[in-house]
């Protein structure tokens, strides 16, 4: 797993790494949700409050839903 894909088109974008590598120094503060090489859930945050986090999650989720065609 651990692949980025596009929600639009479905198309294979670049490796997680290389997604995080260029947008370095782009935020503040992250989260990051995905799935690791073995296909195990994998969570990460730093400077963000619980609330954040349900917020982050709650706002990405409506946005996709829009999107989906």
């Amino acid at each position: 797993m651990a692949k980025v894909y596009d929600f639009d088109t479905g198309t294979e974008k670049v490796s997680g790494d290389q997604f995080l590598e260029n947008h370095k120094g782009r935020f503040e503060d992250v989260m990051l949700i995905g799935f690791d090489d073995e296909g195990d859930v994998v969570f990460g945050a730093n400077g963000l409050s619980t609330r954040d986090v349900i917020y982050l999650l709650e706002r990405i989720k409506f946005e996709v839903m829009e999107s989906w065609d």
